[in-house]
């Protein structure tokens, strides 16, 4: 868990130099301890973009039923949506055509 953790706080904090000086100075710390952390540990928090779009990747696949069926009720509810937008540009449309005849006919009645 501390991978994605350290991966977040370096990622959401790039316009902060205070603090990733501190996330850098945790990470020479964690390396300078032999057998604090693993040698391929290291590797992935200093490389920490690559390692925070692993673990969401991993996250998405560990939990991919979920997310298909959340997406689908998305996609679902937004089609419908547009559906209601495209009969209520229909119906407005109608409605513009309807008073432009009937002004129409007013003004100049043939």
């Amino acid at each position: 868990m501390v991978i994605p953790m350290f991966c977040f706080a370096k990622f959401t904090e790039g316009e902060n130099e205070e603090n990733i000086a501190k996330l850098n100075k945790l990470l020479t710390l964690w390396e300078s301890k032999p057998n604090y952390i693993s040698q391929p540990a290291v590797e992935k928090l200093k490389n920490f973009t690559q390692a925070w779009s692993e673990y969401k990747n991993e996250l998405v696949t560990k939990h991919a039923v979920v997310v298909t069926q959340i997406a689908t009720t998305i996609q679902n509810t937004f089609e419908g949506y547009q559906n209601q937008h495209l009969l209520f540009v229909h119906h407005v449309n109608q409605s513009i055509k309807a008073s432009k005849n009937f002004f129409l006919h007013q003004v100049n009645p043939l």
